[in-house]
């Protein structure tokens, strides 16, 4: 008879990718785990398993919880020009709040030696890759409706929305001020007409 667990998977899964969003991979010790959790490392190990296991697992509730309902306007909106200047605006009110601070768990992912793992790779690359997607879809609404010229190359304008995108997680992570962040987007957005 398998025993129940004693605990709100949600609530520690949560308290899990809350410690690898503020200390990185590298940094999060097991304590600070299981500080961040609630589980004592046993139950850690049993249920969820190493630490390389954990991240992986708070990729994907991040993905969920965070990635999805910013790029939802992006994905699934009848809008162009105007889901693209939402989003970005949306993010700078997001990068001004406590979590916000924290930024982006891939675009901190990336930049430690974790993110050479074969399987943290495929992760991040999959994840710049549908952010570019949503972005260049976008651009194709945008293009169907008039609101750019039809000369714009959606694939270098994705990726030029993509560094913005990405720059906006990155600039919050460092504690930019929300004009700074203001600025450069409206400076981005302006390639929008």
């Amino acid at each position: 008879m398998a025993r129940t667990k004693q605990y709100d998977e949600a609530d520690a899964r949560a308290g899990l990718l809350a410690t690898f969003l503020e200390k990185g991979y590298a940094e999060a010790s097991l304590a600070d785990l299981e500080a961040g959790s609630g589980l004592n490392r046993r139950q850690i190990y049993n249920d969820f398993g190493d630490k390389r296991s954990l991240l992986l697992q708070a990729i994907q509730d991040f993905k969920t919880a965070v990635v999805g309902p910013i790029l939802q306007p992006l994905e699934r909106s009848a809008l162009g020009a105007d889901a693209i200047r939402g989003t970005l605006l949306s993010m700078v009110d997001g990068a001004d709040t406590a979590e916000g601070r924290l930024g982006c768990l891939m675009c901190n992912t990336s930049r430690e030696p974790i993110a050479g793992d074969p399987d943290v790779r495929e992760q991040l690359d999959s994840f710049f890759r549908r952010v570019e997607g949503a972005y260049r879809k976008t651009i194709h609404r945008a293009l169907t409706l008039g609101e750019l010229p039809p000369d714009t190359n959606s694939r270098t304008l994705a990726r030029f929305f993509l560094g913005i995108h990405v720059s906006v997680c990155v600039l919050g992570r460092g504690g930019a001020s929300k004009a700074v962040l203001r600025d450069l987007t409206s400076e981005a957005l302006a390639k929008l007409g």
